[in-house]
C-alpha cells in the first residue's frame, strides 16, 4: 500500500510538471502601430515598429519588404537607444543593437512610406515585416507582421486611441469610453499618461499632467486626419498622505498585461487542479478495485 501512495505521488509530480509551462504565458512579437492605413496618391505616412517580449532584450532584426507596385519606403529612423549594424545588414535588412536592455513595447524604428504620384485609387499592398528576431539572454524568432495600404484620397474620420495606460495607475482602457477616474499616491507630482491612436494619420496631443492640487485633470485630445476631435478625460485624485494607503496604491501600478498573465496562470492551474482531482479519484478507485 505504502508503494502504491508513492507511486501515485510520483505521477501527481509529474503531471504537475508537465501541465506548469502551459500555465505561463509567453508574449514576443514584432508589430507595426495600426493594421491598416490609407495613403492617398504622392503622399506619405509614418507608423512605428514595435516589439514585444516577455524579457529585455539588447538586439532585434527585421526585413522591410513591400509587396505594392504604388508604395515605397521614404525613410527608416531607430530609436535613439538603437544603432545599426550597417557592416552586416544592408538593403532592406535592419539588425539595431542597444547599449542598454530594452522593455517590452519599445518602439525601435519608425518607418515612412511613400505613395507614388497617379497611384490608382482602390490599389492595395502590403508592407511585411519578415525574419524579425530579439536578442534577450538567447536568440528568439518573433512572428512576422503586416501593414495594410490602400491608395485612397479619402481623409480617415478615425480620432479613436488604441491605448492609453499609466505605469501609475490602472486605467483599464477602453476606447469608447471617454472619461476616466484614478487615484495616485500623494508623493505622486506628474502622471505619465501614453496615448497611441488607433489611426496613424491622427494625432494626439496630452494637456499637462503635472499633479499640483488633490483634484487634476488631463485631456488627451485625438485629431482625425478630416479634422474631427475626440477628447478623453482623466481625472487624477491625489491620496491624503496615510501610511495604511500604500499597500492600495502600490496595487495601482499593475499594467493591463500583467493582470492578463495573472488572470491566465491562475485559470491555468484552475485546469491543473480539475486535472489533479479526476486524476486521483480514478487512482483510488482501481486501487480499491484491485484489494
Amino acid at each position: 500500500m505504502i508503494n502504491m501512495r508513492k507511486s501515485l505521488l510520483f505521477k501527481i509530480m509529474i503531471l504537475i510538471m508537465l501541465i506548469f509551462p502551459i500555465c505561463v504565458k509567453a508574449e514576443n512579437k514584432i508589430r507595426f502601430d495600426v493594421d491598416s492605413a490609407n495613403i492617398a496618391p504622392g503622399g506619405t505616412k509614418k507608423f512605428d515598429i514595435i516589439v514585444d517580449s516577455d524579457e529585455d532584450f539588447t538586439k532585434v532584426n527585421f526585413n522591410l519588404i513591400t509587396t505594392s507596385s504604388y508604395v515605397g519606403f521614404y525613410s527608416v529612423e531607430y530609436n535613439d537607444s538603437f544603432v545599426r549594424n550597417t557592416t552586416t545588414t544592408p538593403g532592406s535588412n535592419y539588425e539595431l543593437e542597444s547599449k542598454t536592455p530594452q522593455k517590452s513595447g519599445t518602439v525601435v524604428a519608425s518607418v515612412t512610406l511613400v505613395s507614388k504620384e497617379g497611384a490608382p485609387i482602390g490599389s492595395e499592398g502590403y508592407i511585411r515585416l519578415t525574419k524579425a528576431s530579439i536578442t534577450q539572454n538567447q536568440l528568439v524568432n518573433l512572428e512576422n507582421a503586416q501593414l495594410k495600404i490602400t491608395i485612397s484620397n479619402k481623409l480617415s474620420d478615425n480620432n479613436y486611441l488604441s491605448s492609453l495606460e499609466s505605469s501609475l495607475a490602472n486605467l483599464e482602457f477602453n476606447k469608447d469610453k471617454l472619461e476616466y477616474n484614478v487615484t495616485v499616491d500623494s508623493s505622486v507630482k506628474e502622471l505619465d499618461l501614453k496615448a497611441t491612436a488607433e489611426d496613424a494619420s491622427a494625432s494626439v496631443t496630452v494637456s499637462n499632467q503635472s499633479l499640483n492640487k488633490t483634484k487634476n485633470t488631463i485631456t488627451v485630445t485625438v485629431k482625425s486626419e478630416d479634422g474631427k476631435q475626440r477628447v478623453y478625460k482623466v481625472n487624477v485624485t491625489k491620496k491624503k498622505t496615510d501610511k495604511t494607503t500604500k499597500s492600495k496604491v502600490v496595487k495601482t501600478t499593475t499594467s493591463n498585461d500583467d493582470k492578463e498573465n495573472n488572470h491566465g496562470i491562475k485559470n491555468g492551474w484552475y485546469g491543473v487542479l480539475i486535472i489533479l482531482i479526476i486524476f486521483l479519484v480514478v487512482d483510488v478507485l482501481y486501487i480499491k478495485k484491485k484489494h
